[in-house]
């Protein structure tokens, strides 16, 4: 079974620190605030997919979260656009690509592992900033 690799994550952490403000995922909520904010919602969607993805199929809970569904108050396929911007980070040949082409593909497919210390390195960059409750709007 792929696992997270501690050696990765910790590079990857600056990584998903930009790629969480570039996605929109972080944001300025309030001017009186200093700084950006992330919904706690997004915490728990991020946990939801590394979880599903470590512990199951890598298709299924890709699927799931590529599509916004229309009862939620986040737009969860924005975490599979923020991974796919991680996986694709000085790499030519994913430039562009969603998760699912970056996975579907003959020539060197995305790894499990990969994606899973993607989504650890995204889970761990947000708490470098402020948490935000899920009721305020941005």
């Amino acid at each position: 079974m792929d696992r997270a690799d501690k050696a990765t994550i910790d590079r990857l952490i600056p990584l998903a620190y930009d790629v969480l403000r570039r996605s929109g995922i972080a944001h300025q909520t309030d001017p009186n605030q200093p700084g950006l904010a992330i919904k706690s919602g997004w915490r728990r969607q991020v946990s939801a997919f590394g979880s599903a993805i470590t512990m199951g199929s890598l298709w299924a809970p890709i699927a799931f979260f590529a599509k916004t569904s229309s009862g939620s108050d986040l737009p969860r396929d924005e975490l599979c656009k923020a991974i796919a911007m991680m996986l694709a980070e000085g790499r030519t040949d994913r430039q562009g690509k969603t998760l699912v082409q970056m996975i579907d593909t003959d020539r060197e497919p995305v790894t499990r592992a990969e994606i899973i210390n993607a989504t650890v390195a995204l889970k761990l960059a947000m708490n470098l900033y402020r948490l935000e409750d899920d009721a305020r709007q941005p």
